[in-house]
């Protein structure tokens, strides 16, 4: 009887083992893929924000934190809603482009070729920016949730 116990012991630690390698496997996979991501993001010239139906930003790069003068570390699990500027004045142009009916001028561009976008040129207030902004809508998944990306490029020149 020992014997029975003492084999089948070392085949669920044998077999623990073998999860946790796997585990350990895939979330090296996991961040080497993500830190891939983040470079990508990083490097771009254009903005990028990422927002949940409620306006929430979950991911910001570092251009779009530029064009807007906030840090992404800020806004976690802030509503970016049409009234926060009047408590966080520094938001008012990213309010502007999540609310472009808020913005003081815009204007459909683009869509004129199958494979142009079509966008909105916004200019916002404060800071003074013109910026055509594409919108695209995530689909939602058993293991996502939707949500909308802004790809912000600045054509103030």
């Amino acid at each position: 009887m020992i014997i029975i116990s003492s084999i089948l012991i070392a085949v669920l630690l044998g077999a623990l083992l073998k999860s946790h390698l796997e585990l350990s496997r895939q979330m090296n996979l996991f961040y080497r893929e993500k830190e891939a991501r983040d470079e990508i993001l990083r490097s771009l010239s254009d903005g990028i924000i990422q927002y949940d139906e409620r306006f929430r930003i979950v991911l910001m790069n570092r251009r779009a934190e530029e064009f807007f003068g906030v840090k992404f570390e800020d806004l976690e699990d802030l509503e970016i809603v049409a009234d926060i500027w009047d408590i966080k004045p520094e938001y008012r142009a990213l309010v502007e482009v999540l609310h472009p009916e808020l913005a003081p001028f815009t204007l459909t561009r683009g869509g004129e070729t199958p494979s142009s976008d079509k966008g909105i040129e916004i200019h916002t207030s404060r800071p003074e920016l013109k910026l055509l902004v594409v919108s695209k809508t995530i689909k939602e998944r058993a293991d996502r949730r939707g949500g909308y990306i802004k790809i912000l490029r600045d054509i103030s020149h």
